[in-house]
């Protein structure tokens, strides 16, 4: 797949190109005049996609689209989402992303756009790990490495050298770069390390300390990775026990859900990973409105929610809530998509049942959270009486998440609570409401 970039701003491009040329497997050209725009475009191989800023010569770059037959289709990068475009209705535009989002929305945009052309095949020598991670752990006895492409990775620090604080700050303010990778060989070493520096936090930290928070989502984040890159093996395993010992020691013994609702989000922009972490948050907090504050319980409830997403490749598939939503996609029941949807909490239930140490009822809790009290919910379509009680207070606080993430104005939870009342038939999940409604008025504060 071949995308010209055309902005007149020379390091624009050059963040741009990289973003892309590092995350997927693209052919990038590059453009800061119109002129350069006609030569790449009289090039032997045709341009698939013109990623573009608002600027004096878009006008013209537009009228140059449509006298080739107005084909190539065009992402607009805006300085902020409120510019107006000139109106081409024959101009095939994808969508328009200020620069602040760049690159997340970018890659999304492209991949749902191309899914058949931007698939990037995982490279199995190589680990990547948060670059924040990183810092904490070296010198490693391996090298560190930043992919180029999908296939093309470049030494970037020899074995032993040290990365500190003023490269984690050239890297990521300046470079845009938040992740590096490390030979697959070198991982042992890394987790290792890791694993002592994440018991020293965890021997330091003062429970309710919402910074916490922040790390737990980067370490589950990372945690994905490796599994996805080593596999499910013993030391992934430790990482995540730690993980899960470090967001119940942020929660703290007795969490208020009305405190959590007026919290900031998490900086992580990876969705799965900040979805799970504050899904735990809001769990433990309503079991701490139910009279069920105990260890046992929040680890519980903690573990299903760092795992109930793991076994999901993309944020996108993630995000889909409910069977209503999973229609709407209107995927074949054959459809990769459809399967990993429909399926992935049975195999995080049973990836679950593979870790030693686990509390009875968290495969169940799992299994379990995208059913619904009345029936409608997946994978099987049971109603309230035979929905555990821990995994009923579970789905309710995914279902207050994912309120709070699809809400565009101020989150108002007494109208949350109102509107879904209905919903909530049977003991378990009644009980769960009206846990709700009581912390809500006793806290006196309604939104987040």
């Amino acid at each position: 797949m071949n995308i010209l970039l055309f902005h007149p701003k020379k390091e624009t491009l050059e963040m741009l190109s990289f973003c892309l040329e590092s995350q997927m497997s693209l052919k990038v050209s590059r453009a800061q005049t119109f002129q350069q725009v006609v030569e790449q475009f009289l090039e032997e191989e045709p341009i698939d996609l013109v990623v573009t800023s608002l600027q004096p010569e878009t006008d013209k770059l537009f009228k140059y689209i449509l006298s080739t037959g107005g084909s190539v289709p065009v992402i607009l990068v805006a300085e902020n989402e409120e510019e107006k475009v000139e109106a081409y209705p024959d101009i095939r535009v994808l969508g328009k992303i200020s620069q602040k989002h760049v690159p997340d929305k970018l890659f999304t945009l492209i991949r749902d756009s191309f899914p058949e052309r931007t698939s990037t095949p995982a490279n199995e020598e190589y680990c990547r790990i948060n670059t924040e991670l990183l810092v904490r752990v070296v010198p490693l006895r391996g090298d560190i490495y930043i992919r180029l492409s999908s296939v093309k990775y470049v030494k970037l620090f020899r074995r032993g050298m040290i990365f500190s604080s003023q490269d984690l700050e050239r890297f990521l303010q300046r470079k845009k770069i938040s992740y590096l990778y490390i030979k697959k060989a070198d991982s042992l070493e890394f987790m290792d390390k890791f694993q002592e520096t994440l018991k020293g936090i965890l021997e330091t930290a003062v429970p309710e300390d919402g910074e916490l928070f922040e790390t737990v989502s980067e370490v589950q984040d990372l945690l994905q990775d490796l599994s996805t890159t080593l596999g499910f093996n013993s030391e992934v395993q430790e990482l995540a026990r730690t993980n899960v010992k470090l967001t119940i020691k942020a929660i703290g013994a007795s969490p208020r859900l009305t405190k959590v609702l007026g919290a900031s989000p998490l900086r992580n922009k990876n969705y799965i990973s900040s979805h799970s972490v504050q899904l735990a948050n809001i769990a433990c907090c309503i079991a701490a409105q139910m009279e069920w504050p105990s260890n046992t319980t929040f680890q519980k409830l903690v573990m299903a929610a760092l795992f109930h997403d793991f076994l999901i490749p993309k944020p996108e598939l993630a995000k889909v809530a409910t069977k209503k939503e999973l229609d709407a996609l209107h995927l074949k029941p054959n459809d990769e998509q459809f399967l990993i949807i429909k399926n992935h909490m049975i195999k995080a239930s049973e990836l679950i049942k593979t870790l030693s140490e686990v509390p009875s009822d968290v495969d169940v809790i799992v299994l379990q959270h995208h059913e619904r009290p009345d029936g409608t919910g997946f994978p099987k379509g049971i109603r309230a009486h035979q929905i555990a009680p821990l995994a009923a207070v579970f789905i309710m606080a995914h279902d207050v998440l994912h309120a709070m993430r699809s809400s565009e104005d101020k989150f108002d939870f007494k109208r949350f609570l109102r509107n879904s009342e209905a919903e909530y038939q049977g003991s378990g999940f009644r009980k769960v409401w009206k846990a709700l409604s009581q912390e809500i008025e006793g806290g006196g504060r309604s939104a987040a």
